[in-house]
C-alpha cells in the first residue's frame, strides 16, 4: 500500500482514495504486517477482507485479524477498519466529523469501538 497522497481537494477524497488503496492491496491477496508488538508480545495482523459500501457495510470496511503468541497461546482479536468519509450524527446527539473507526469484533453481533481517530 503506498504512502498518502496529498493534496486532496477534501478529507472526503483522502478517504475514498485510501479506502481503494486498501481495497486493492486486499484483492492483490493482502498478506501479514508483521514486526507489532503488542503489550511486550511479537504480534501480527493478518488481511481478512474488504467490504465495500452497499454491499454489506453501510461503510467501506476493511476487516484484520490481529494475532499475538505469549510463547504458549496465540490469540486472535479481529478488528474492523471503518471509512467514515462525511460527519455523522452519535447516538447521544453530537456530530463528529470524518475520520477512521477502529472496532473489535467478538461474534458478529457484538462489536465494541475501541478508537476513532478524526481527520
Amino acid at each position: 500500500m503506498g504512502a498518502l497522497t496529498l493534496p486532496c481537494s477534501s478529507i472526503d477524497d483522502l478517504l475514498q482514495q485510501q479506502s481503494a488503496a486498501l481495497q486493492q492491496w486486499f484483492s492483490s491477496g493482502g498478506r501479514k504486517i508483521e514486526g507489532l508488538v503488542i503489550r511486550k508480545f511479537p504480534s501480527w495482523l493478518e488481511s481478512d477482507q474488504f467490504i465495500s459500501a452497499g454491499s454489506g457495510a453501510q461503510f467501506d470496511t476493511a476487516r484484520f485479524r490481529l494475532m499475538m503468541c505469549n510463547k504458549r497461546d496465540i490469540w486472535r482479536v479481529s478488528i474492523d477498519m471503518v471509512f467514515h468519509p462525511k460527519a455523522r450524527l452519535m447516538d447521544d446527539g453530537s456530530t463528529v466529523g470524518p475520520g477512521i473507526l477502529f472496532v473489535t469484533i467478538q461474534h458478529p453481533a457484538k462489536a465494541y469501538c475501541c478508537n476513532f481517530e478524526p481527520l
